[in-house]
């Protein structure tokens, strides 16, 4: 990746949009007729594109470690210039961190800088080369309903788990009319805490934006991401060893030519406008409108050919709007030629999926496996759906989720209509598949794929024979270790304390294994008790504590007046303190352990691991749909739904083992 720093210097700027180059120089005359793309091929073909780029993508991913949490960030340079999020990295200027590869290897790594207001920072990988890395695009290019790539580390690092593969499409981009700088991308790519400071990418495998935070409320499900234009002064100014002193855009200079050269070009003089679209790129060679400046000026000049290959990089570096590019005047003689006839049917392959987002279920029809509810069952309790099953055999087997199902009688609802009584046959605790067994026959199968791709599409189906979701696999086989965010028991017991996980670094410091760090409120029974902001608590009547969840599990054995026996790490001095508790005061909010994680996911699975070995795909599904079959373009199972476990993750099991699964509880072992 190269971004060159002009003798000018660089200074505050504003963003280019590439689309409004192109609309200040296009006219409004109609282009000659082409055939649309069916959503189907589109489907297809963005998926073998992402199949194509997932590798360098998650390679150049990593996990930023700090003393009291994580992050995550990209690699852009081979000797390990690392972007990420402001907030990842604020406050800690020029001290050490590590970044974690996606092949697991930890380096050691500094804070170079990091922006407040832009929510960017730069972190550098310590006397290293030839590390993978991901090339910068141009922001400026995106449009809604493109679709678009997430990559990170959602709550944070996983033991066994590589960076994670996420879809969206763009629902407020960064582009606009010349002049006017928006400084967020909005999406519908999942992210949550533990992505920060992750990439997000375009379809070429540039990284257009930063995972930067998410908006609730109502508007919960959008993702906000940094422009990567906005990196581009800073980045340029960190390559050549310099520190950086502007996160508004790229170099000053670029935007100088850039501007000159729409000025003569409309002025007529092509010739001076390829000469200033030529020193934009020598300036930043990730830039999108600069190539589309010299594809212009080159039409104009009488130069077809160098044109054509303008055209085709600024659709390397971002630009996706074939419409345009078919209706503007000075590329008509180029659009029957073959080069541009191939750059076209690529960028209609990529946009060929109706809809502006990716919860645009209804418009995906056409494109979605026929028949959605072949080898789909319904499982009831009174009236109530309250899981799908994968049908097994014609004569009745059909698998479903063990823990979605309550006591008491069940039915099932089959493809065509029949309501059925089911008789539970067997339970694998381990996967939480329950066999059932209806008394009909000629229920439909599903064809099993034999296998499945990190980046493939993936189709599940709702309660009602349709189309529920759409998404892509994340990770193709991956450990869940723990319980997950599933609601938990809560404690009529009150201490009056906040709790966070501690990283190693800091338990290392403290000469302790284990431990969470505490925040005390005042007047209430830990503060009295003596216990400080601050403290580590590594043990609790006798028993270790290794995270939060284990804390609150033996506070739910506690009641108002008991008293409870704590040890505390405080610096180098380990205290023992005896903290009576108390019922919680009526003006703190409500005893719930759920936090932001739990908020921003909405409903989960009542159970959601551990598991051995899972498929992640980002699918956003509710808890009644686990149980169904998971879906390829083809219509074939790839997987079954077995949790949805929060707003980035849905689990599913894979074929392979859904067939051991099936065996070992029709054998009755």
């Amino acid at each position: 990746m190269t971004i060159n720093v002009s003798a000018h210097g660089l200074s505050r700027s504003a963003s280019i949009s590439g689309f409004a180059l192109l609309s200040v120089l296009a006219s409004t005359v109609a282009g000659p007729a082409y055939s649309e793309i069916s959503p189907r091929d589109s489907f297809l073909a963005i998926q073998k594109q992402v199949e194509s780029i997932e590798p360098a993508l998650v390679k150049s991913t990593v996990v930023i470690k700090l003393f009291d949490g994580s992050g995550s960030g990209v690699i852009i340079s081979p000797d390990g210039l690392v972007l990420t999020a402001g907030h990842v990295v604020e406050g800690r200027m020029g001290r050490r961190v590590t970044a974690v590869l996606s092949d697991g290897r930890s380096l050691p790594a500094t804070v170079l800088a990091s922006n407040r207001d832009s929510d960017l920072g730069l972190v550098k990988i310590t006397n290293i080369t030839g590390l993978p890395t991901a090339p910068l695009g141009d922001s400026s290019t995106l449009r809604r309903g493109e679709w678009v790539l997430a990559t990170g580390h959602p709550l944070g690092q996983h033991e066994g788990r590589p960076p994670v593969l996420r879809i969206g499409r763009v629902l407020r981009g960064f582009g606009g009319r010349f002049g006017r700088d928006s400084r967020s991308i909005q999406t519908d790519a999942p992210i949550i805490s533990g992505d920060s400071g992750g990439p997000l990418f375009d379809l070429n495998g540039r990284v257009v934006g930063i995972n930067s935070m998410i908006t609730t409320g109502d508007r919960r499900m959008f993702s906000i991401h940094v422009p990567v234009n906005l990196a581009k002064s800073a980045v340029a100014k960190s390559l050549h060893g310099e520190e950086p002193d502007s996160w508004d855009g790229p170099p000053a200079a670029f935007l100088s030519d850039l501007r000159e050269g729409q000025a003569a070009l409309v002025a007529g003089d092509a010739p001076a406008a390829a000469r200033l679209a030529k020193e934009a790129i020598d300036l930043d060679q990730t830039s999108s409108a600069a190539r589309l400046l010299l594809a212009h000026a080159n039409a104009r000049s009488g130069q077809p050919q160098l044109a054509l290959s303008a055209i085709s990089q600024a659709c390397d570096r971002g630009f996706n709007d074939a419409d345009a590019l078919r209706k503007d005047p000075d590329f008509a003689p180029l659009v029957k030629q073959p080069a541009m006839a191939r750059i076209l049917d690529r960028l209609d392959a990529f946009n060929g999926i109706p809809g502006d987002r990716k919860t645009d279920i209804a418009l995906f029809t056409p494109g979605a496996p026929a028949n959605m509810g072949r080898g789909v069952a319904r499982v009831q309790s009174g009236g109530v759906d309250v899981a799908l099953g994968t049908v097994m055999s014609a004569d009745g087997d059909i698998l479903t989720k063990a823990s979605e199902l309550p006591e008491g009688p069940l039915t099932c609802v089959t493809a065509d209509g029949q309501s059925v009584p089911v008789m539970r046959q067997d339970v694998d605790s381990q996967w939480d598949v329950a066999l059932l067994r209806a008394n009909v026959a000629g229920l439909k199968v599903l064809s099993m794929a034999d296998a499945a791709a990190v980046g493939e599409w993936t189709f599940s189906p709702d309660t009602s024979g349709g189309l529920a979701a759409i998404g892509i696999i994340g990770v193709l086989d991956m450990p869940v270790h723990g319980r997950g965010i599933a609601t938990k028991p809560t404690s009529k017991a009150y201490l009056g304390v906040q709790m966070q996980p501690i990283g190693p670094e800091a338990l290392k410091a403290a000469g302790v294994s284990q431990g969470i760090l505490l925040a005390v409120q005042r007047d209430l029974p830990a503060d009295k008790a003596g216990v400080q902001s601050g403290d580590i608590l590594f043990e609790a009547e006798g028993q270790p504590i290794y995270d939060p969840d284990a804390f609150m599990d033996l506070m739910v054995k506690k009641k108002p007046g008991d008293v409870l026996n704590l040890r505390i790490a405080r610096g180098m001095e380990r205290v023992k303190i005896s903290v009576p508790l108390t019922e919680r005061p009526v003006d703190l909010p409500g005893p719930g352990r759920n936090g932001l994680p739990e908020f921003l996911s909405g409903e989960v699975s009542r159970m959601q691991g551990p598991f051995t070995h899972v498929i992640h795909h980002d699918s956003v599904l509710k808890p009644n749909t686990m149980g169904g079959p998971l879906l390829d373009t083809e219509g074939r199972c790839i997987g079954l739904n077995i949790a949805r476990a929060d707003r980035t993750s849905t689990y599913a099991i894979s074929t392979h083992d859904v067939r051991e699964i099936y065996l070992k509880l029709k054998a009755g072992k």
